[in-house]
């Protein structure tokens, strides 16, 4: 196994016998990028001031 950029700052414990060694295989987390979290956030707090802003004007007009 290439050691990547990456990697615990521990060498991963085999499974069953406890013994540390870096050719035990490691889980690779896939999650979106982060410029895609911010513009989903971004989105999100848009959508909130607009509908706060209506319903403040809402409210006026009575």
């Amino acid at each position: 196994m290439t050691r990547g950029h990456n990697r615990p700052p521990l060498q991963p414990k085999m499974p069953g016998i406890d013994m540390r060694s870096w050719d035990v295989p490691t889980v690779i987390i896939n999650r979106p990028a982060r410029s895609v979290v911010s513009v989903e956030n971004a989105v999100a707090t848009r959508l909130e001031k607009t509908s706060q802003i209506s319903r403040r004007n809402r409210r006026n007009e009575h």
